[in-house]
């Protein structure tokens, strides 16, 4: 299955159009939540970001998606990739997301997910995430 929203290294983009429009980034914490549920039977997830103006919109959207998927949601407020990793790696976290463009330009932004290990989900995690979304979220 091909990956349709994720790429190397998360979901990139300009906030407000796919696939960081409002739509997508709900159906992305909802599958991500849903995905948790199902395989780990809890869902505690660390959400953080850089300074980007756009990023405590698009954690509101995924911590509201994750949430209706039965997610319990925690923030860590501005902080770095790598700070991310560890805290879901040292504590009860069952994935970490942080919303980061990284060396992109100001008014990109970006979506990365991170396992219970600390590191990068699985192509397969992804790709089931991207599958699930309805078809409207897709583009």
């Amino acid at each position: 299955m091909t990956k349709e929203l994720f790429g190397t290294d998360g979901i990139r983009g300009i906030p407000g159009t796919p696939p960081l429009d409002d739509a997508t980034l709900y159906a992305t914490g909802r599958s991500l939540g849903g995905y948790l549920k199902r395989d780990h039977g809890t869902a505690h997830v660390l959400i953080g970001m850089d300074t980007r103006e756009s990023g405590p919109h698009i954690a509101s959207l995924l911590a509201a998606g994750l949430t209706q998927a039965g997610a319990t949601v925690a923030f860590a407020g501005v902080i770095t990739t790598p700070g991310v990793a560890c805290l879901v790696r040292q504590n009860d976290f069952q994935a970490g997301v942080v919303i980061s463009a990284s060396h992109n330009p100001f008014q990109d932004n970006g979506v990365k997910l991170f396992s219970h290990a600390g590191m990068k989900f699985p192509d397969a995690a992804s790709g089931r995430s991207t599958a699930e979304k309805p078809a409207a979220a897709r583009g």
